[in-house]
C-alpha cells in the first residue's frame, strides 16, 4: 500500500510539472503595433504618427463601449458633420450636385494626438480581432498592412471614416482579412475631438503572432 501511495505522488508530480511546462510553452498573444515612421497625413508638417507604441489586447469584448451605425445612420451622420464642416467654414456648399457634396476644401487637419489616440484606442483593438480570425486559418500569419483613410469630425456631433482601403506596401493580402480590417473602420462612432475637421490619413501597422519574443517591439515610446 505503502508503494502505491508513493507511486500515486510521483505521477501526481509530473503531471503538476507538465501542466508548468505547458503554460510556460503557451504562445503569447497575437499583437499589432504601429510601423515606425511609416505613417502620415495630409497635413503640411508630413510628420509620422507611429511611435512604436505596444497594445496589448484587451480583455474585455473588442467592441464594448462603441456606437456602430448602419449605412443609412452613417450616411445622415456624416452629412451633418459636412454641413457642420461647411458652416464653420464661412463658405457655401454647391448647389444642384449630383451626388455627396463633400466637405469643404481648406478644412482644418484634425490634431495628430486626437488620431492617434482615435486609432490606438477604437481601431486597433478591432484590428486584433480581424487579425486573430486571419491566425484560425493561417497559424503563422504575419507581417505588414497599409491602412488609408479619411476621417471627418466635428466637435458636437462626433467623427467617422467616410473612406477606407489597404494601400500599397502591405505584405498581408489575404482577401478576407483585408476586407475585415476595412469593415472595421466603417460605420463607428469616434470620440469627438476638442475642434472639427478632416484628415486622410496614411497608417501602416505591423501584426505579429506573438509567438517570438525575440521579435517583439519595445514597450517604450521613442
Amino acid at each position: 500500500m505503502e508503494k502505491y501511495r508513493v507511486w500515486l505522488a510521483g505521477a501526481a508530480a509530473i503531471c503538476v510539472l507538465f501542466a508548468m511546462f505547458a503554460l510556460l510553452k503557451r504562445p503569447g498573444a497575437p499583437s499589432v503595433r504601429e510601423d515606425e515612421g511609416g505613417s502620415s497625413s495630409t497635413g503640411a508638417s508630413r510628420e509620422p504618427y507611429a511611435q512604436s507604441a505596444w497594445v496589448e489586447p484587451p480583455p474585455a469584448a473588442l467592441d464594448g463601449g462603441r456606437q456602430r451605425l448602419d449605412p443609412v445612420a452613417h450616411a445622415a451622420l456624416q452629412r451633418q458633420i459636412h454641413q457642420a464642416l461647411w458652416t464653420a467654414s464661412g463658405q457655401t456648399p454647391p448647389t444642384g450636385a449630383a451626388g455627396p457634396v463633400g466637405a469643404p476644401a481648406g478644412v482644418t487637419e484634425l490634431s495628430r494626438e486626437y488620431i492617434q489616440e482615435r486609432i490606438r484606442a477604437d481601431f486597433k483593438p478591432m484590428a486584433i480581432k480581424c487579425y486573430e480570425e486571419l491566425l484560425a486559418r493561417e497559424p503563422d500569419a504575419g507581417g505588414r498592412a497599409v491602412m488609408e483613410f479619411t476621417i471627418v469630425a466635428d466637435e458636437k456631433l462626433g467623427a467617422l471614416v467616410e473612406d477606407s482601403a489597404l494601400g500599397d506596401g502591405g505584405t498581408l493580402t489575404d482577401p478576407r482579412f483585408s476586407t475585415c480590417l476595412r469593415e472595421s473602420m466603417s460605420g463607428v462612432v469616434f470620440e469627438a475631438p476638442p475642434k472639427g475637421g478632416k484628415t486622410t490619413v496614411r497608417y501602416p501597422l505591423i501584426f505579429s503572432p506573438g509567438d517570438d519574443d525575440a521579435a517583439a517591439p519595445s514597450r517604450s515610446s521613442r
